[in-house]
């Protein structure tokens, strides 16, 4: 009963606020309305009485009180109703303009401007008058907050005439679209592409089916379209391929406009009482509707509340408070913001702004349909402006296809960004707003109270108010030629100096009145401008246009350009799935020098020329690489990205090519991310994968063209045991100290955390690569090889994901095969290495000595046979480090005092002091962290290459051919034939020798030789961004005739993968020996579908060649 009244209440309250719309107008006295009262109460009591005198004539005469005090009561609620609306609706005191004839407005204004030109006026406009301000006062409009001056009961009075049956406003719905919806639709950019193409398939079927021109509606074409497009993007898939919705959708918006229309031609004082009349098909639309999404949106009510999300009061505004902002977007584990499943998660979003969990279910629904009717009908809307003008322009067509093909991939995807890139389309769809979409008033208001402007007098409450925008949109004075369209207007005005961020389609103004404007704006305009960027991308690319000569109806066919033929919904790529399982983390990548290119003087650009010499700028992007080889083709010098080396400015007339940088890559951060890109590459339209960690890589396997890229940057764990022991173990002997490093962490951080506990690891002779990367995977030599052995063989323990999917614990004891192969191959073949756990060592004092004289032909000679001939026997001893021709920088941390190391390396000491303005010098540190700052992060740096590439080649001499003098001349010769055609070499001292002599199986999968190593030669090549490709060839070749040289000298040597000459012959061999059979096999237990392929790595197919290497190769 008590539903019954409060149903009844509500009609009534409705009813009576009609009549008192209906008779404001009317401006009665209470006398006056007193008397329409009585004579309408007894006209229609008469009647009444006459169909129903059998039944209460004198048999119910208590019918009569009633009677009389429902005319009492009426007669007061009305006189109350009428008297707010009377007192409203008071004229101001300002002209009249009048319309001579038809329906000529722009005529109309032209004339009110002459007349008043700083001053407002009134006209009639759909059958209200409107006070009409100048469009000088357009900003002053616009900053009225609804309190004052309301947009949304503007709307509800002139189109609905009072009857709220969509609901009414509320900032729940209003700021979720404008701020949640708004901030993940650039993730959705692939998605939202996805559905665009199955819709245009479901409405024209798919592109290049059908290549003859084939008539269809235009304005139902681009209807259809957007309704299944928003459908699938915002209700889901199910419900966005339903034709009953897609139906419904449609009908709605029909439905509305017969009523607005219906409306519109009642006489006014009618209008409140015919509105429930005419909107009625619109309701039953809207209830049918609500019964479609109901068992969607209870199951995600349910979901939601499953998730134990907290029940929060918010302030009556109903906007959240700033501990719920925060952790809306700080939370990266809450379902709100986190949960993608092809649709927007508005239903989460919504819940978590209400104010109020009471009547859930009936609030989701309203805003659910008010979100779809509105997202619609914008979209749709300027789109049949958009494709009527195309269709007439081929030029235009053809220019924004060019601008499309440049800031899209291979895939066909756009930028995950707000496509503020298609500069040219989003200067024609401002343009078509400016011209066509715009109304000739703008920023519609009603006044809310007492209202005075700068201008005019005051405007009572009830006041109907605009702007004047056709003298603002379509001003002579402000627009060349401003009556014409002119598609590029705005993007002309975007290049001027301090215009590059305006004049956009999204951004409300005078250009733009489609969006209103302040914060009563259309918090949508990202969405719906996103939406129509997709569709007009999709049929530019895919569809040609034209107009029948009616105009009414376009013209559309598969297009024959090349463009579409074959194409296929991105649905079924797999890279858009992915970035939905990821949550949106699948990333575009731009080479790191293009905002340069881009942007010569700007904020980003100096921030990258600033970073450039800086190794940790570099490391902790994407986009940076140490060498130029690892982003630019060097194979094509076109195909580059590259700032000059000395002005750090990009190069005249040079462009920005993608190079080998992956055109999107994946920070990943736990194992399930890499479980989902390698689910991903085993679909059939996958990309090739490559993976990056510190990009200090010379061989050009941490980046490929066209390749998605895993990131391992975001890998940061560091965990220090005091006592380790390995998975599996049952053996106390197995404990030892040792340090758990996530996959990104750089030499230099790990060194720095072991100090914190008192200890070392064994890092490599530069601070930047990572110790759980390719480093340690592929052997990883240093100044501490010699006593502690390489970085393989400081392995512990390896966690990582492996292609199959598998997420494994490497060791002695567990995947034994793996392990091993890990500890010497692992690099880029076998999976994704999460963490690794290495031996930490007790740091102690560290003992340098430093050897130079000036070179010559001869004593460089005499020096090199000396190293040559000690390294050996001093690696024995603990000392290692690196020499070149003249100069030399050793260390050994198992002596402690610079009388025994002179000893030691007393014929160093000798031969030095001999030459003339040689040098000696010791120096004792107290740990060998000190020695790492001051040395290898210090004297030994490497100083950041700009737009240069290094390429090495190397060989480990076993200690047989230094040791035989012949040999040894042979190899001395060697290196010197090397230093004459301009490449420089050096002589290492970084075997693990002493470790070898007291490890006899050191359990890697390393080549042997490494194990009786007597030095270590290396030499390098390289060039600049501006060499031409036939000197990089010769350069190559260089590189090519060094290889074989050092060969020769040791054919039973070994070489280092990581400083490989690319080209070089027999590289399996050279890295791995014999050992490759079985890492091949090893490979295919985990890699069946092979995954992962990188140049040169475990199961590299030689015949799947790279261009930007081979092509340098003759």
């Amino acid at each position: 009963m008590s539903q019954w009244l409060s149903e009844q209440y509500s009609t009534l309250r409705e009813q009576v606020s009609a009549a008192g719309r209906a008779l404001g107008p009317l401006r009665l006295t209470k006398v006056q309305l007193l008397r329409l009262f009585i004579r309408k109460t007894l006209h229609d009591l008469r009647l009444h009485l006459y169909d129903v005198k059998d039944t209460y004539i004198g048999t119910k005469p208590v019918a009569w009180v009633t009677l009389i005090a429902l005319i009492a009561g009426t007669i007061f609620i009305v006189t109350r109703q009428v008297r707010r609306f009377s007192s409203a609706g008071r004229r101001p005191k300002l002209p009249t303009v009048q319309m001579h004839k038809g329906w000529d407005y722009p005529t109309l204004l032209e004339q009110a401007a002459k007349k008043y030109p700083d001053s407002p006026y009134i006209i009639t406009y759909s059958g209200y008058e409107y006070v009409v301000f100048p469009s000088s006062a357009f900003d002053e409009i616009r900053r009225l907050n609804a309190s004052r001056a309301s947009m949304l009961d503007w709307f509800t009075q002139v189109f609905w005439q009072g009857w709220h049956f969509l609901g009414t406003d509320n900032s729940a719905r209003y700021h979720m679209v404008g701020i949640d919806l708004a901030r993940a639709l650039p993730s959705r950019i692939w998605m939202r592409q996805d559905h665009a193409c199955a819709a245009f398939e479901a409405v024209l079927g798919p592109s290049g089916s059908n290549k003859e021109w084939t008539p269809v509606s235009l304005w139902g074409t681009v209807q259809k379209v957007v309704s299944i497009m928003n459908a699938t993007g915002l209700l889901g898939p199910q419900l966005g391929v339903d034709p009953r919705w897609v139906k419904a959708t449609q009908r709605l918006h029909t439905a509305i406009m017969v009523g607005i229309v219906g409306s519109h031609i009642t006489p006014r004082v009618l209008r409140p009482l015919v509105a429930p009349i005419v909107f009625l098909p619109a309701k039953i639309v809207d209830w049918h509707m609500a019964t479609l999404l109901r068992p969607m949106v209870k199951r995600e009510l349910e979901e939601f509340r499953a998730k134990g999300h907290p029940e929060k009061k918010t302030p009556v505004n109903g906007i959240i408070s700033s501990t719920t902002t925060s952790r809306r977007e700080n939370d990266d584990n809450n379902g709100v913001q986190q949960s993608v499943n092809e649709k927007f998660p508005l239903t989460a979003w919504l819940l978590d702004r209400y104010r109020s969990p009471d009547g859930a279910l009936k609030h989701l629904l309203r805003d659910y349909i008010v979100i779809a009717f509105e997202a619609a009908t914008t979209s749709a809307g300027m789109l049949y402006f958009l494709l009527a003008e195309l269709a007439t322009r081929p030029e235009l067509v053809q220019e924004l296809r060019e601008e499309l093909k440049q800031n899209m991939d291979q895939k066909g995807h756009l930028p995950l960004s707000y496509l503020a890139e298609l500069r040219k389309m989003d200067s024609f769809m401002l343009e078509s707003a400016r011209v066509t979409g715009s109304s000739h008033l703008a920023l519609f208001r009603r006044v809310q109270k007492p209202l005075r402007l700068s201008i005019g007098p005051e405007l009572p409450r009830g006041t109907l108010i605009c702007v004047d925008a056709y003298h603002a949109a379509k001003s002579q004075t402000k627009y060349e030629d401003a009556a014409t369209l002119d598609p590029l207007r705005f993007y002309r005005m975007r290049q001027q100096p301090g215009h590059e961020d305006m004049h956009q389609f999204t951004t409300p103004g005078p250009d733009n009145t489609i969006w209103g404007g302040g914060t009563q704006a259309c918090p949508g305009r990202p969405f719906a401008s996103i939406t129509i960027k997709i569709v007009l991308a999709h049929l530019l690319l895919h569809y040609d246009v034209q107009l029948l000569p009616d105009g009414v109806t376009a013209l559309i066919v598969g297009s024959t350009l090349g463009y579409g033929s074959g194409v296929h919904c991105l649905g079924l790529d797999s890279l858009s799935r992915l970035n939905a399982t990821l949550d949106g983390r699948v990333q575009q990548a731009r080479p790191l020098a293009y905002p340069c290119f881009e942007d010569p003087g700007g904020a980003e650009c100096e921030t990258i020329q600033d970073g450039l010499l800086n190794e940790y700028v570099r490391a902790s992007t994407y986009n940076g690489f140490m060498n130029m080889q690892g982003e630019a083709c060097s194979a094509d010098p076109d195909d580059q990205c590259l700032l000059d080396p000395e002005t750090l400015a990009a190069p005249t007339n040079a462009s920005c090519g993608q190079g080998t940088v992956s055109p999107y890559y994946v920070a990943v951060r736990d194992e399930v991310d890499v479980q989902a890109v390698f689910e991903y590459a085993r679909q059939p339209d996958a990309a090739i994968l490559t993976i990056k960690n510190t990009g200090v890589d010379h061989n050009m396997r941490s980046s490929r063209r066209g390749s998605l890229a895993i990131w391992t940057h975001e890998l940061q764990t560091k965990v220090f045991h005091s006592s380790f022991l390995p998975t599996g173990s049952s053996n106390s002997d197995d404990n030892t100290t040792a340090i758990t490093l996530g996959t990104g962490v750089s030499a230099s951080d790990g060194l720095i955390f072991a100090h914190q506990y008192g200890h070392i690891i064994a890092v490599a002779n530069d601070a930047r690569p990572a110790i759980g990367g390719g480093w340690a995977l592929n052997g990883g030599h240093g100044v501490l090889a010699s006593a502690h052995g390489l970085g393989a063989d400081n392995l512990l323990q390896v966690t990582i994901v492996t292609p199959d999917g598998q997420i494994r614990t490497a060791n002695r004891y567990k995947d034994q095969d793996l392990f091993w192969a890990l500890r010497g191959a692992g690099g880029g073949a076998f999976g994704v290495v999460l963490n690794v756990t290495i031996r930490a060592y007790a740091d102690s004092q560290v003992t340098k000595a430093m050897f130079a004289f000036p070179g010559t032909s001869e004593s460089m000679r005499g020096y090199a046979n000396l190293l040559a001939e000690n390294l050996p026997d001093w690696a024995l001893l603990g000392w290692g480090g690196a020499s070149d021709a003249n100069l030399s920088v050793l260390s050994n941390s198992l002596i402690h005092n610079t009388s025994e190391a002179a000893a030691q390396l007393a014929t160093a000491v000798n031969y030095v002091e001999a030459q003339e303005g040689g040098s000696v010098s010791f120096q004792v540190y107290p740990s060998f962290y000190e020695y790492f700052i001051d040395v290898i992060n210090g004297t030994l740096a490497k100083s950041e290459p700009i737009s240069t590439t290094v390429l090495y080649t190397n060989r480990v001499v076993p200690v047989s051919v230094v040791k035989n003098a012949t040999a040894r001349a042979a190899l001395v010769d060697a290196v010197l034939n090397i230093s004459t055609t301009g490449l420089t070499y050096g002589i290492l001292a970084n075997m693990p020798l002493l470790y070898g002599s007291v490890t006899p199986d050191p359990g890697t999968s390393l080549h042997p030789a490494w194990y009786q190593g007597g030095v270590y030669l290396v030499a390098y090549a390289g060039w600049e961004s501006t060499t031409a490709l036939s000197e990089r060839k010769e350069a190559v070749s260089l590189l090519q005739n060094a290889t074989a040289l050092l060969n020769s000298v040791a054919p039973e040597g070994a070489t280092y993968s990581n400083e490989a000459d690319p080209w070089m012959e027999g590289w399996a061999q050279a890295f791995w020996g014999d050992n490759y059979a079985k890492l091949i096999a090893v490979k295919a237990s985990v890699d069946p579908d092979g995954l992962l392929s990188c140049w040169h790595c475990v199961g590299w197919d030689k015949y799947v060649t790279d261009t930007c290497i081979s092509g340098l190769a003759s």
